[in-house]
């Protein structure tokens, strides 16, 4: 069982690592190559007429200053997207870890599962472990659908997790602060639902990844099972694409 437990943890961070890389290289990428791909535009410039305001200066400074703005305006849809990107992959590793934490210890979610109602059929016929596992499925349903700062608050208070789970996040310096997670998602819905262009930070993304590799660390002190979180991060940076 225990073996079992251990291959499913690695299983899910390695899912969830793989999906974050793809979300943090496509920002890396064109950061490092925005001047490349900007230049792709150098030829319509020189077919169309600049705008009156570079009129006064040479060819050749209109022409870069276009190309570094051009350059910029890569960089940012670069930055929303990993937004994007990064918020769908903290959504998957908060349900697929919420999950994981009821097969690690059902009577974790009793708080939040002990009010709620099953039809009477149910009750007729499943034993107390059935009916404690259907109430705690369909709350992970529910769940599912949530904020993520909720469901992140949910799964802090089924592992209850110590100081040193937060001070293991990769940077010494992550704070975990709700208000900057609802500021993100703020920021991610005015993108994907809004289609509004905001300003966006590329440190927010990383904050993100952060506050899942947070989910994996709190996830360990739900049991006393030995979970090699650094062979699970390493197997996922070793996969071929």
């Amino acid at each position: 069982m225990q073996v079992d437990i251990n291959a499913r943890y690695t299983d899910l961070v390695v899912r969830s690592e793989r999906t974050w890389q793809e979300a943090l290289l496509l920002f890396d990428r064109l950061n490092r190559n925005r001047e490349v791909l900007s230049r792709i535009e150098e030829d319509e410039l020189r077919s169309n007429p600049p705008p009156i305001h570079f009129m006064r200066k040479r060819k050749s400074e209109w022409r870069d200053e276009a190309i570094a703005a051009n350059a910029e305006r890569l960089l940012e849809i670069a930055s929303r997207t990993a937004l994007v990107f990064g918020h769908s992959a903290l959504d998957a590793a908060l349900n697929d870890f919420l999950c994981f934490c009821a097969t690690l210890d059902g009577s974790a979610f009793d708080f939040h599962v002990q009010e709620r109602k099953l039809p009477a059929k149910e009750f007729l016929s499943k034993s107390g472990s059935e009916l404690r596992a259907a109430l705690i499925d369909r709350f992970l349903k529910e769940s599912s659908r949530e904020p993520i700062l909720k469901r992140i608050s949910i799964l802090l208070s089924i592992c209850k997790p110590t100081a040193q789970h937060f001070s293991d996040v990769v940077y010494p310096e992550f704070v975990y602060e709700q208000s900057r997670v609802e500021q993100i998602d703020h920021l991610r819905h005015q993108v994907i639902h809004r289609g509004a262009i905001p300003s966006i930070n590329y440190d927010d993304t990383l904050y993100l990844y952060m506050i899942t590799r947070l989910v994996y660390r709190v996830v360990t002190s739900l049991r006393p099972v030995t979970f090699d979180l650094d062979l699970a991060i390493r197997t996922s940076t070793n996969l071929k694409s």
